[in-house]
């Protein structure tokens, strides 16, 4: 006789990349909790693992991040049959909302608290300086109208600023000011939109990401990418992706040190963390943010071609446990060796009318999987955030070939504009 556990999975983001075995249907009851557009736009193989498709409004939305309306996920969660065995979300967005919702239910997770150091920059610097890790000098900015004049803030930050929301993600409303032009425009913008604003001085170098997944304190899992550009530069045309680094070469090993670290400063409760590190022309890392969640994109996809492992199906594992813990296994070591070579490229909307899509250079067809998010005729307002793309490129191979195909895809335009 088969016991059903009930897991609770709050957004359709990172749905449709679970690989989800057939026999684990028979023992755990898949309720998804989304918006209405977002269960309109399930594909049917996602569709077909999940028991239930509940949607509720979206109380506030920031243009990058969303919110669910918390009374009336609690009121849904509280009519199912039985208390939830756990409540997942691999959505920034939702991670306040999934522990609010934990704690009042009393469902295991991680707690308000605990989600609080990440989703709040400022905290989350503040407990990972006092681990002795090196952070940016940072401060909350009062309402903008308020602000400091760009000589004060200069004067304590240095000339060059990154201003940024306190609680956004996917370089939503990030400024890089240097000069008093470039403040005018973040005051002159930032006075347009309704959130809390932190200020930081802005750290020189290279930047990587380091993703970790925990089974309590145990490491399950953990990899690093070297992005091709700072993720702000997205917004100025550069596409969004990186190289899946050998997690055993001794970079990777230095990041992914500061990187436990610095989670293990913040908790590590949330089970999976994606943490972005800079490292300066000294060599010296320097933290910059991290969030309580798996990592977006198509980085985990790029992850399974590099390792061989999915790792949003491990993380909802270790969420889960029991039945799906027994059956999805862990790696074994957390840093497990480099299968092959690969990367992923995100590329951004430009201005204007569409007038072509392109095909990847001759040598490149079929060899690797991009797919267009756009048809000619669109018009496109230019890129705000990482959500305003166009085309999507991953790879994976021998070191030869994805170096190859790396440099030709990194300055590849796939759309054609009339502005």
């Amino acid at each position: 006789m088969w016991i059903m556990v009930t897991v609770v999975l709050l957004s359709s983001r990172q749905l449709g990349f679970l690989n989800i075995p057939p026999e684990i249907r028979h023992t755990v009851d898949f309720v998804a909790i989304m918006s209405k557009a977002e269960a309109e736009a399930l594909p049917p193989s996602t569709r077909a693992w999940l028991s239930r498709v509940e949607h509720v409004p979206i109380a506030s939305n920031d243009g990058v991040l969303w919110q669910y309306d918390e009374m009336e996920a609690l009121a849904l969660i509280r009519a199912l049959p039985g208390k939830p065995t756990a409540i997942v979300t691999f959505d920034e967005g939702a991670t306040l909302l999934a522990a609010n919702l934990r704690a009042q239910l009393d469902v295991p997770g991680a707690r308000p608290d605990e989600i609080l150091r990440y989703r709040d920059k400022l905290l989350m610097k503040r407990h990972v300086r006092a681990a002795g890790l090196k952070t940016p000098e940072a401060d909350r900015l009062p309402q903008p109208g308020d602000w400091p004049s760009y000589t004060a803030l200069a004067a304590r930050f240095g000339p060059r600023m990154v201003i940024k929301p306190v609680d956004s993600a996917g370089t939503n409303a990030v400024h890089i000011v240097a000069d008093e032009d470039a403040f005018t425009h973040a005051v002159k913008r930032s006075q347009q939109l309704s959130l809390d604003y932190e200020i930081e001085t802005f750290a020189e170098g290279k930047l990587y990401h380091c993703d970790t997944i925990w089974s309590g304190d145990e490491l399950l899992f953990t990899a690093c990418t070297e992005y091709v550009a700072p993720t702000i530069e997205f917004q100025n045309g550069f596409p969004l992706g990186g190289r899946a680094m050998n997690p055993h070469s001794t970079l990777s090993s230095r990041l992914i040190d500061f990187a436990v670290d610095a989670v293990r400063a913040l908790g590590v409760a949330s089970v999976a963390q994606h943490t972005e590190l800079m490292v300066g022309p000294d060599g010296a890392i320097t933290f910059i943010e991290s969030g309580a969640r798996p990592p977006g994109m198509l980085v985990a996809q790029m992850y399974e071609r590099a390792f061989g492992l999915n790792i949003l199906t491990l993380a909802l594992a270790a969420n889960v446990g029991g039945a799906l813990a027994s059956v999805i296994m862990p790696p074994a070591v957390a840093r497990p060796p480099l299968l092959q070579d690969a990367f992923y490229l995100v590329y951004p909307r430009g201005h204007g009318w569409v007038t072509g899509v392109r095909s990847p250079p001759d040598d490149l067809v079929g060899r690797l999987d991009m797919r267009s998010h756009t048809t000619k005729g669109d018009w496109h307002e230019g890129c705000r955030s990482n959500l305003d793309f166009t085309t999507t490129v991953l790879c994976g191979g021998d070191r030869d070939f994805v170096d190859h195909a790396y440099a030709a895809m990194t300055i590849f335009a796939p759309v054609e504009y009339a502005n």
